[in-house]
């Protein structure tokens, strides 16, 4: 009985179980393809696979969502879904299941997520995420152009919104089912153009080919081949040409271009020869050529058999396609049948050279830059008169004479484009010099000079010490590494100076420092087989004598030139001097009288017109009419004319160095700004002092960075020297005087 009634309440609590038990929902959905990244090139053709799933109510269908990111709501589903993509599958269910996603739908090259839900009365349960990728679009071929070479060119389009190819390749086939490749190439898409290739060897002549072109990803796998495949029959132009000459040498800016002659298929008939050139060897086949023509062989006979006749042909460029000198020019030939289909030569290069020559005019600056410094004036001083090399009065390429045996021979730089210059110098006396027709004819068998200088240089200073009152001719030419040598300019002939020669200096010592501001100059007389005129002294704070320029600037100069004409900027002073109150500031005038060019003695002709001359034994020159300012650093040179304006070279340079000048202007006062006068009017140096401890004043000293102040008694029992480590012009007492004693002051500044 016991165990009835255990057995009753078992089951109601099994039935109370069951009443109350959860319903379980559709377990999730295997997916089995495709699930990781698999790369599907078409996107009309993509199907998706899965395993049923399990339920006890049973599985009423399975919902399918596709999204382009993996992110899912809390329900499970997707949060956003590719439009058109999703759909379902209905009981009675295929096996496998499958779904395939409706054309249109994807994009090529994207990268896709999906997942299945099955569902039944309890609800859905979702699958894991699958990933698949849409491969690439396949490229739309556009006809071949260029048929009526060897070499046409091949180009695609990529769909609009195309992506993600990393390259190309092309394919070429006599067969339409490629069922062998004659060639094939790839093309990065990086390169530029990346939708077009060139072929850059030739195709054979007169096939018909086959080709086409895929676009290959990394990520997204390959495209499909294009679709339709495009043919083309390849041209039967005549043999490519074989160029001769010139071949990397240097020609002239018309020079003959010389090759072998092509030849023509049987069923062909030759043209004509087209020849090109280029100023650039890159990308000649959009490149425009600086010059073509057309050098047609209008034969009466058989084209064919008279090219056979030829072993090579010709052209020479004409003046009018205007190559230029001095620059690097590439040329090449096609030879054209009658269907103008053509075939191209390798290329070659030449260099023009360097053309004409630099002007024998251009040579000579302007009369105010240099009267007598160069070759080439009539007339180097109106105040001289000299006779011509010849009694030509009409050729300009004669001179006078130089005025110095260190001329400057100039040029213009022109438009040769040149790397160098070299100046060449002979004498008359070796027969080198035709004077009769110097402008062509001169030799230059025996150089005193040949020195080449760089192209920014366009003057070369000469020396021709050694060479003095010689005849001398000089020409120049422009010179470069890759297109050679121009032509040498005219001949100028010339006269070299027969100046003095060069003084030395002897005094003042070199870096002397003196208390004299108006020392003087004194140096080695000259020695001349010319009459001489007179010495030139010129003085500077420059030690290279720069800075300035005269306006007046060739010489001789007939004059003396006022320096302060030519202030030449010194290490400044102050202006104003601070002082101790109740003082004024002090205000200092600065004057600076050098650079100045002297003449190193005055005499008075005989005509009582004032001349600037003097003898060859007056070797010195006293500047006392130009003192020279205190604290300062002079340099001087000194150089000799004779009475033909010709001068020789300046001398050695010396230094002076002045102490500073003597204060002056000496004062006493009672410190508050009381000037005290001087006892006498003819002594204005004697005063009283009202106080034991006065104030001493006096003028600035341009210069002085301190002072020593000195007292003296009458008995020389009172002495002292005291430094002034000031700049500031006065001193006061800092002990009493002695009363009723004279004292004597004074002060010097350092």
């Amino acid at each position: 009985m016991r165990f009835a009634k255990y057995l009753f309440l078992g089951l109601i609590v099994a039935l109370g179980l069951a009443a109350f038990a959860p319903v379980a929902k559709p377990t999730a959905p295997i997916l089995v393809a495709p699930i990781s990244n698999v790369v599907r090139v078409d996107p009309n053709a993509v199907v998706l696979q899965w395993n049923k799933s399990s339920s006890t109510l049973g599985v009423t269908e399975y919902k399918i969502e596709i999204s382009q990111n993996t992110t899912r709501n809390t329900d499970g589903t997707f949060v956003s879904t590719v439009a058109g993509s999703g759909g379902s599958v209905s009981d009675p269910f295929p096996s496998p299941l499958t779904h395939s996603i409706p054309a249109g739908v994807l994009d090529y090259g994207d990268t896709y997520y999906w997942h299945v839900g099955a569902v039944d009365t309890s609800g859905t349960t979702w699958s894991g995420i699958g990933t698949f990728r849409v491969g690439i679009e396949p490229p739309t071929l556009v006809p071949a152009t260029g048929l009526e070479t060897l070499r046409p060119t091949f180009a695609w389009t990529r769909p609009v919104g195309a992506k993600n190819a990393d390259s190309y390749i092309i394919q070429f086939s006599t067969s339409s089912a490629f069922t062998s490749i004659y060639r094939y190439t790839t093309i990065l898409a990086t390169a530029t153009p990346s939708d077009q290739y060139t072929a850059t060897t030739d195709f054979h002549p007169n096939v018909t080919f086959y080709w086409r072109v895929r676009a290959n990803s990394t990520a997204f796998g390959n495209s499909a081949w294009s679709d339709p495949i495009e043919d083309f029959l390849s041209a039967n132009p005549p043999t490519a040409p074989i160029l001769v000459s010139p071949k990397s040498v240097r020609v002239t800016p018309n020079p003959t271009l010389v090759w072998k002659a092509s030849t023509v298929q049987i069923t062909e008939t030759f043209q004509n020869y087209e020849i090109q050139i280029f100023d650039t060897n890159i990308n000649l086949d959009t490149a425009t050529p600086v010059f073509s023509a057309n050098n047609l062989l209008n034969d009466a006979l058989d084209p064919a058999l008279s090219l056979a006749l030829k072993a090579t042909t010709t052209y020479t460029v004409p003046g009018t396609a205007g190559l230029l000198p001095a620059t690097t020019y590439f040329w090449r030939v096609r030879a054209y049948n009658a269907d103008d289909e053509y075939r191209t030569s390798s290329l070659f290069a030449f260099y023009t050279t360097i053309d004409g020559k630099i002007e024998s005019a251009t040579m000579n600056p302007s009369a105010t830059s240099g009267i007598g410094n160069v070759p080439g004036f009539e007339d180097p001083t109106a105040a001289l008169t000299v006779s011509k090399i010849l009694g030509d009065t009409e050729n300009e390429y004669y001179n006078h004479n130089l005025l110095s045996l260190r001329p400057t021979l100039k040029w213009e730089i022109g438009s040769l484009n040149a790397e160098t210059f070299t100046i060449e110098v002979a004498a008359k006396s070796s027969g080198s010099c035709q004077l009769n027709d110097e402008r062509n004819n001169s030799t230059y068998k025996t150089k005193i000079l040949s020195i080449t200088v760089p192209v920014t240089q366009n003057s070369y200073k000469a020396n021709f010490t050694n060479y003095p009152n010689q005849v001398l001719c000089w020409h120049v030419r422009g010179n470069h590494s890759l297109y050679g040598s121009s032509a040498w300019s005219d001949t100028q002939v010339f006269l070299v100076a027969n100046p003095p020669s060069t003084p030395k200096t002897i005094g003042p010592l070199e870096n002397t420092l003196t208390y004299d501001n108006t020392p003087k100059l004194i140096w080695t007389p000259s020695t001349s087989s010319s009459t001489f005129w007179k010495y030139e002294v010129e003085i500077a704070s420059s030690k290279t004598f720069t800075g300035y320029s005269y306006n007046n600037a060739t010489p001789p100069y007939q004059d003396p030139i006022d320096p302060m004409d030519y202030p030449l900027m010194v290490p400044s002073n102050p202006s104003t001097v601070g002082g101790i109150s109740p003082d004024a500031p002090v205000t200092i005038a600065v004057g600076v009288p050098f650079p100045a060019i002297l003449q190193a003695s005055h005499v008075t002709a005989p005509d009582n017109v004032t001349r600037y001359a003097n003898l060859i034994s007056e070797p010195s020159f006293d500047i006392e009419n130009y003192p020279m300012l205190g604290h300062h650093t002079y340099y001087w040179r000194v150089r000799a004319y004779n009475m033909s304006g010709e001068y020789s070279d300046w001398s050695d340079v010396r230094s002076i160095r002045t102490t500073p000048d003597k204060p002056t202007g000496l004062q006493i006062n009672d410190c508050n700004g009381n000037v005290i006068a001087p006892l006498d009017v003819d002594d204005p140096y004697s005063f009283v002092a009202v106080s034991p401890r006065p104030c001493f004043r006096w003028d600035v000293v341009p210069g002085a960075r301190y002072y020593v102040f000195q007292l003296s008694a009458n008995n020389n029992l009172l002495v002292r020297s005291t430094l002034i480590a000031s700049t500031s012009p006065r001193y006061q007492m800092q002990s009493d005087l002695p009363k009723g004693a004279k004292v004597g002051w004074s002060v010097y500044a350092i």
